[in-house]
């Protein structure tokens, strides 16, 4: 049984270096033809979808291997504001797609394939920043434990793990003075970080991981909800860089709310009604500020959530097997629900287009 186990276990390490060597490149219908929009989702439904002006959806034929994700990262898919890039990893380290001429290069060469006796080191997608002129990456270890496979568990390679910035301007990477165990949620506009630290609150106060505001070299400066007491998650920073919308959440006293956050003033206000634990959640601004959706999850007993989405306070769609969005522009949202992309106008929720993904 070991042999075979050891067998298997080969057929896939060599898999894993043959991928290596593998051609990534959009094809041509992938490209932006002038005036499209590109959106990514993560997760289970990991791509990324070129948007026509007349809403028809098209998904990039980009295979991306591997996924997985931590609290410093992802393997991706993430699309740059200015629509210009797409970043992924791939065989372990950053690859980067032009959406206007197809062209895919790996930028950075810090990663290394698993072995008989070592993990492999990732180097996983953070955050782009806001103008899309560098990127946040976190070079971490891969798996250790094969569950699968009757084999020791694999150590740890020396690398200078971490956050780096990557800077797009020459592919230079800079290692910053950031602790390992930031959880990261938010980049800044001014170049801080949005994030939460190990528990250092008792846990009956549901604020065991409190969110802080840290720049590199510099103290940690808590955020504390000045409302109700919870976890604040799930940090979506206006693009203009004046406020941050999050959720706050508490299991223990059965609530949730969706508050906004002033990065000058440092005061919150509260957005949504409070609702029961993960009522609330994903609170997203459109690329302009202006506007600012969340999601209203209602969980019944032996049946599916019913997820609604929220525009500032109005009801535009509801999908009962949840569901995951991202603005296309300021007037269209795209959103998965029941294995479809549907693209809908942000004012009113029509449908302006349905795509099966899945």
């Amino acid at each position: 049984m070991k042999r075979v186990a050891l067998l298997v276990l080969c057929a896939v390490l060599c898999a894993w270096g043959e991928t290596r060597q593998a051609v990534v490149r959009l094809t041509p219908s992938d490209t932006n033809s002038g005036d499209d929009r590109f959106i990514a989702f993560a997760g289970m439904d990991a791509g990324v979808y070129r948007i026509s002006p007349d809403s028809v959806v098209h998904p990039l034929s980009l295979d991306i291997h591997g996924k997985w994700a931590t609290l410093q990262g992802s393997t991706g898919p993430a699309v740059s504001a200015n629509q210009r890039w797409i970043a992924f990893t791939q065989n372990h380290d950053l690859w980067l797609c032009d959406t206007s001429s197809g062209a895919c290069s790996q930028a950075t060469s810090l990663g290394q394939p698993a072995t008989w006796s070592l993990a492999s080191v990732d180097v996983l997608i953070t955050a782009w920043s806001t103008n899309s002129r560098e990127l946040l990456l976190h070079v971490t270890a891969g798996e250790t434990e094969l569950p699968d496979f009757d084999v020791p568990e694999l150590k740890v390679r020396k690398a200078e793990y971490g956050f780096y910035r990557f800077k797009m301007a020459d592919h230079s990477l800079e290692l910053l003075k950031i602790t390992d165990k930031f959880e990261f949620e938010a980049w800044l506009p001014n170049g801080e970080f949005i994030g939460s630290l190990e528990p250092i609150l008792p846990e009956q106060t549901c604020r065991e991981n409190p969110l802080v505001i840290v720049r590199e070299g510099a103290s940690a400066i808590p955020i504390d909800a000045n409302a109700e007491p919870g976890r604040l998650a799930q940090v979506a920073v206006s693009s203009d860089g004046i406020s941050a919308a999050m959720s706050v959440h508490c299991s223990r006293s059965n609530f949730s709310q969706i508050v906004k956050f002033d990065l000058e003033n440092r005061t919150f206000l509260s957005v949504s009604a409070k609702g029961e634990y993960a009522e609330y959640q994903w609170p997203r601004f459109s690329p302009s500020a202006r506007q600012l959706t969340w999601i209203r999850s209602r969980h019944a007993e032996r049946k599916l959530a019913q997820d609604t989405l929220i525009l500032d306070h109005k009801p535009i769609y509801e999908c009962i097997a949840g569901i995951d969005y991202s603005w296309i522009d300021n007037s269209r949202i795209g959103l998965i629900c029941g294995g479809q992309l549907i693209v809908i106008d942000s004012t009113s929720g029509k449908e302006l287009s349905k795509t099966q993904i899945k």
